[in-house]
């Protein structure tokens, strides 16, 4: 559906009155769509679904100073992380292949957090767009 106000009173109902997990540096409600609103949902309901199945098996700890906004496996191999908060972003290539993961292949930096991405493989090249937030 495309009411928005539909969509806010999914994400009161099923998100905030359960206390689910909700994205970090969302933008204010008031300029948010019903497309955005539903995304917050659709993400609050994975996760708690993901976190109450119990299954570790993929489970990985790594130290981050910034909030997870955004994650990418790729290829099963390398996983794509970018940290944020409201000044800058960081987003750090991991080798899950690496006995040592906590050491990253590569780092990038952004000037603002990183609040969504787009990921295409063709299979011989991978692109990313980043939709970069206000400070």
């Amino acid at each position: 559906s495309c009411d928005k106000q539909l969509w806010l009173r999914i994400f009161k109902c099923d998100i905030e009155l359960r206390s689910l997990p909700c994205p970090k540096y969302i933008q204010p409600i008031h300029t948010a769509t019903a497309r955005d609103v539903q995304d917050w949902v659709k993400y609050g309901t994975i996760l708690n679904k993901s976190y109450s199945t119990g299954h570790n098996e993929a489970l990985v700890r790594l130290n981050m100073a910034l909030q997870v906004t955004w994650t990418k496996l790729v290829r099963g191999r390398w996983l794509l992380v970018a940290c944020s908060n409201l000044q800058l972003s960081k987003l750090v290539l991991y080798d899950l292949h690496d006995p040592e993961l906590d050491i990253c292949k590569s780092t990038f930096y952004f000037s603002g957090p990183v609040t969504e991405a787009l990921f295409d493989d063709n299979g011989s090249q991978i692109f990313i767009a980043f939709t970069i937030g206000r400070k």
